[in-house]
């Protein structure tokens, strides 16, 4: 470990580390909705749709807990930014991701008759889920997780564990407008495209390339998928339209497992132990 003084946001850490990974995740949501309720307040004052400025207030709460984490951390955690791999190496484990976009946007447009309707708002809610779900799930979990946990199996268990997490957190969708059924399925969805976007981070040790194809795979289906309403599936869903997003999130998740072999758990824990600058 670092000689550097151990904060006692780090201690704890290093004695509890699944409780830290809570509170952590506890602190970027209350630190979202804060600033979200604060920016909306200030949207009404300045006559800006409420919507955006809450927007607005994710987007700016999570990368403002980016910085805090950083600091809780200091000087031994490096931060959620800069990748520790080449860039050459970073687009080859973004490459997967890339071409399940755009065979979700081709799909799209063939489905819908060509139907895309970009609009800002579009663009906000998309960049909401892309920094509010990647630091909450991913940058808040996977280097308290990376950095603490024990045993080299934790390459494989800590994914897994916050793509389940992932994927549960999106069953609430049934509470805002959508079915039994399209909860349940997206929640699925959601789990097999969360394990790979841990593995995202976990091979490259930034946020960064997840938070952008997040933000991107989001806009497109907001602006190709009129089924939408603000984000939601409220839809029907045609038995090949199940199909067909299950079938492409497993060959997404089956992709993750390749990177992890391909890349090697003695390669991704000697990152990790870089992060931490533990060596």
């Amino acid at each position: 470990m670092s000689e550097q003084p151990k904060k006692r946001m780090y201690q704890l850490s290093e004695k509890h580390p699944i409780l830290s990974m809570v509170l952590l995740m506890v602190l970027a949501v209350l630190m979202q909705t804060l600033i979200s309720g604060v920016c909306g307040l200030l949207g009404v004052a300045l006559h800006i749709h409420a919507d955006i400025a809450g927007y607005t207030g994710v987007i700016l709460g999570s990368v403002l807990f980016l910085i805090l984490m950083k600091n809780l951390y200091s000087p031994q955690y490096q931060g959620a930014l800069k990748s520790g791999i080449s860039k050459k190496d970073t687009l080859a484990v973004m490459a997967p991701i890339i071409i399940y976009t755009v065979v979700v946007l081709i799909f799209q447009l063939i489905q819908y008759n060509f139907y895309f309707k970009p609009s800002i708002q579009f663009l906000l809610m998309a960049m909401t889920a892309g920094f509010g779900e990647e630091v909450m799930f991913r940058a808040t979990l996977i280097p308290i997780g990376m950095g603490f946990i024990k045993g080299e199996k934790r390459v494989w268990f800590i994914p897994i564990v916050t793509a389940l997490i992932f994927g549960i957190a999106h069953i609430t969708n049934i509470t805002a407008g959508a079915s039994v059924f399209n909860g349940i399925h997206q929640a699925a969805a959601t789990t097999l495209v969360g394990f790979y976007f841990g593995v995202l981070y976990i091979s490259t040790g930034s946020a960064v390339p997840g938070i952008i194809m997040h933000s991107v795979y989001d806009f497109i289906c907001f602006c190709g998928d009129p089924s939408l309403t603000n984000g939601v599936m409220t839809g029907t869903m045609s038995a090949f339209e199940i199909v067909f997003t299950i079938v492409i999130s497993i060959l997404l998740a089956v992709s993750a497992v390749f990177i992890l072999k391909r890349i090697g758990t003695p390669r991704i824990l000697q990152l990790w132990k870089e992060k931490w600058s533990q060596e």
